[in-house]
């Protein structure tokens, strides 16, 4: 019989019991979980990792540069979340699994890395 099943000893053989509500199959041939890894990876985000178990799936944590969970999705962490580039200067996400952002350039008139942008002073000499 299936471990998960009962096995009742009967003379000259044995009858085993039908398989727990989360399986599918028989006490005698075997108790499979109803849904499977195999199977649009078990319902678990396409990004983690999904392993088989008695009760059905396990998914596994979102990876480095997601938030979320396995099981209700994981979504990429927006590095631009917070405007972090100076006012006027377009901010880049990167992609997971990587994490942050990149600015573009400082607006002309003023230097800087795009995240922090002075105005440009101008050395004027009168002769």
């Amino acid at each position: 019989c299936d471990t998960n099943t009962t096995c009742i000893n009967v003379p000259g053989s044995v009858e085993c019991g039908p398989c727990p509500g989360w399986a599918l199959g028989s006490g005698k041939t075997g108790c499979k979980p109803k849904t499977t890894c195999s199977v649009n990876n078990g319902g678990c985000d396409k990004v983690t990792a999904c392993e088989d178990n008695m009760f059905g799936i396990s998914c596994g944590p979102c990876p480095a540069g997601f938030s979320g969970s396995g099981n209700l999705g994981c979504i990429d962490i927006d590095g631009c979340a917070g405007n972090p580039c100076f006012a006027g200067v377009a901010c880049n996400d990167i992609r997971a699994p990587d994490l942050g952002f990149t600015c573009d350039p400082c607006p002309e008139g003023f230097s800087g890395n795009g995240t922090h942008c002075a105005m440009c002073s101008m050395g004027v000499s009168i002769a």
